[in-house]
């Protein structure tokens, strides 16, 4: 007997959204959009100037010190590489889920994502939004 062919696979969700199930409860996962990245990107630079203005308040740097750096700070380009892996992987899940799910919040991502999925969640959002990946992505149930 044939196979059945699963029709919800990330080769044929490129571009929509793929409904996926996690810890029992069903969520659609939307493309990512240039806008995402964008949001990412100040999520870093915004985590980049938080983590130098804690360090920043047990030195002796004045005030023009630490304005200038700041400022370099802000200005600089962002890359992904500067961002944690495992954080930029949430931030964009958080982005993708919460186009269809707009009340979920980050805490909720934390219980979704574990170190036994987030390569699996990464491959989702490649897959979705028209990237590369080694395989054939089926939607998990976790």
């Amino acid at each position: 007997m044939p196979k059945e062919k699963n029709n919800n696979t990330l080769s044929q969700a490129v571009g929509k959204g793929l409904e996926i199930e996690l810890k029992g409860k069903k969520y659609i996962v939307e493309p990512l959009t240039v806008g995402d990245v964008a949001d990412l990107e100040s999520h870093i630079r915004s985590m980049r100037l938080q983590d130098f203005i804690t360090a920043a308040k047990n030195t002796d740097m004045d005030s023009s010190e630490k304005l200038t750096i700041i400022t370099t700070l802000a200005s600089e380009p962002v890359s992904m590489a500067q961002g944690n892996e495992i954080d930029n992987v949430r931030f964009l899940f958080w982005s993708a889920l919460r186009k269809k799910q707009p009340e979920i919040t980050m805490e909720e991502i934390n219980e979704l994502i574990s170190m036994d999925n987030i390569d699996e969640m990464n491959a989702i959002l490649e897959g979705l939004s028209g990237g590369e990946t080694d395989e054939e992505v089926n939607p998990p149930t976790l």
